[in-house]
């Protein structure tokens, strides 16, 4: 199993986050979507639940599916088709989000021994919180029935300010938001700890866990390495895309999940693959 705590310092504070967090996932979506690839959103709805330790927390829950035969290694899509057979790289999303927790599980129906867990906090800091409120609190983040602690991760921090292969145009060192002020982004060092106000971090504690005998540690390895420009590749977009989402409100995001989520349907068949493609 693969216990890694991302950290990612953004210029933005967390109310800002929170807006652009789900505008740049409803614009990442359609960029990903087409040709039998992509996501499928299946709910978008409030949810109340409550926690391990006795509190309850409230928000909204999404149910997703995600299409990656297309935006995988051929390698993987061997592997999944040998282990699992049809649609084995159909995978499921569900993520309860009360931010500023957010706990998202990834997993298949028909293979129980993989699974993706991601419990999101975020503070207006610059990534130096030890300990981040509510992380490691969940059940599903156990081994054995036992919790792990948050001190057995190993800790990254992700920079939006390092080069990504086909972003080239989506360089935060390069990219000024005249709407917020802010930018560029220094492109040496760790520019988060000295830049000015406001800052804030997405601290990201993931377990990966896949329970096959002889592939686990090149699986896990490959899936935390993908982890990781997920989550650079999506945050260098939500601050070069800040001109577009700031100063929307929440009912504007709540409006445009449900346009989204119809433009998706429509979408999610059509026409040739689109956006991020495996390189084989």
């Amino acid at each position: 199993m693969k216990l890694m705590l991302y950290k990612v310092p953004m210029p933005m504070t967390t109310a800002e986050y929170q807006v652009a967090q789900l505008w740049s996932v409803a614009e990442a979506s359609k960029n990903e979507t087409g040709g039998g690839s992509g996501i499928e959103v299946l709910t978008n709805e409030p949810f109340t639940q409550t926690q391990p330790d006795g509190t309850t927390i409230s928000g909204f829950y999404t149910h997703k599916i995600y299409h990656l035969r297309d935006k995988v290694p051929r390698w993987v899509r061997m592997l999944a088709d040998s282990i699992i057979g049809k649609e084995s790289l159909d995978f499921h999303e569900k993520a309860w989000n009360s931010f500023p927790y957010c706990k998202t599980v990834f997993s298949h129906p028909k293979f129980a021994k993989f699974e993706v867990v991601i419990e999101s906090m975020h503070h207006d800091d610059r990534g130096n919180n030890p300990a981040p409120d509510h992380l490691c609190t969940s059940e599903y983040l156990s081994i054995d029935g036992k919790p792990v602690r948050l001190s057995d991760a190993q800790e990254v921090f992700i920079n939006i300010a390092e080069p990504l292969d086909g972003m080239e145009d989506s360089d935060p060192t390069k990219i000024r938001s005249e709407k917020a002020g802010r930018g560029p982004i220094p492109p040496m060092g760790n520019w988060w700890e000295k830049f000015p106000e406001p800052m804030m971090t997405c601290y990201k504690l993931v377990r990966m866990n896949f329970k096959y005998y002889g592939l686990q540690t090149k699986v896990e390895n490959y899936f935390v390495e993908e982890e990781r420009k997920l989550f650079l590749r999506f945050h260098k977009n939500v601050y070069c895309w800040m001109d577009k989402w700031h100063g929307l409100t929440m009912e504007d995001i709540r409006a445009l999940e449900a346009k989204t989520q119809a433009e998706l349907k429509e979408k999610i068949n059509d026409g040739e693959v689109q956006g991020y493609k495996a390189q084989d």
